[in-house]
């Protein structure tokens, strides 16, 4: 069984990194309109933030999420109305999971502050932290891939699934880890240069930024891979196809046409 399971895991691995690769175009999009919005790449303490930095990485990445696990989940070019359709279509339930997220965070973060006096119990809560991240991941995956609306729901099948699939855990704790190692690595380069110009302040900072996007996106991506090969199959997870609408002046006509006859 623990052979399996680590054959699966190395699986997802290779098959998000390579739906990943696929979609340049999310990666740049994404990456673009999160800096023109100065979006972090990262999962950040936003309650540090400010309201308006809350409400901003709110709108963002309940809209983007949407468009990009379901691209991730179809594996193929969705083209620009399929994606928007689906950023659209799972808005308001991925922003309200943030929003139960943002509610949890609120009502345990005054308790962790007491309990991180000692080294031992720092860790414990960023695993907690960690561990946490892990289930709301798990959940957007369900709500976008299953086209599900409830935010609660997600969370419970979340914990369903990483109940009986402890690797999903593993997967994700690895991507953390390998961004918090970028992270310490970016920090200790320009600790131990000289004085740097603002401009290679700004590129070590971008290039940082992507690294960490791409590794976010790799995440879900194999997420994704993961829960289709362990629980979901193409009928069952298949939501409705993206239909473009006809344009105002067609439907106009048509209406038109209707009512005349």
């Amino acid at each position: 069984m623990a052979d399996r399971s680590n054959v699966g895991l190395s699986r997802a691995l290779r098959e998000g990194v390579a739906r990943a690769a696929s979609a340049p175009a999310v990666l740049v999009g994404t990456y673009a309109v999160a800096r023109i919005v100065d979006v972090p790449a990262a999962n950040l303490s936003l309650l540090d933030r400010g309201a308006q930095a809350v409400l901003v990485w709110l709108v963002f990445w309940s809209l983007a999420y949407g468009g990009i696990l379901d691209r991730f989940a179809r594996n193929r070019p969705t083209r620009a109305h399929g994606f928007f359709a689906a950023c659209g279509g799972h808005a308001m339930a991925l922003a309200r999971l943030a929003i139960l997220a943002l509610a949890i965070e609120a009502t345990v973060r005054p308790f962790a502050a007491l309990w991180t006096a000692a080294l031992p119990e720092r860790a414990a809560v960023a695993l907690l932290v960690a561990l946490g991240s892990a289930v709301l991941a798990f959940a957007r995956v369900r709500l976008v891939v299953e086209d599900r609306r409830s935010a609660c729901g997600a969370l419970l099948a979340s914990l369903r699934f990483l109940r009986r699939n402890p690797s999903g855990i593993v997967l994700l704790l690895g991507f953390a880890a390998t961004a918090y190692a970028v992270t310490l690595l970016d920090g200790a380069m320009l600790s131990s240069g000289g004085p740097r110009a603002d401009w290679q302040l700004r590129a070590s900072n971008e290039i940082l930024l992507a690294i960490l996007l791409l590794l976010k996106l790799t995440a879900y991506a194999s997420a994704i891979a993961l829960f289709q090969a362990r629980l979901a199959h193409a009928g069952y997870t298949a939501a409705p196809p993206a239909v473009w609408p006809e344009s105002a002046s067609a439907e106009a006509i048509a209406n038109a046409a209707a009512r005349a006859s």
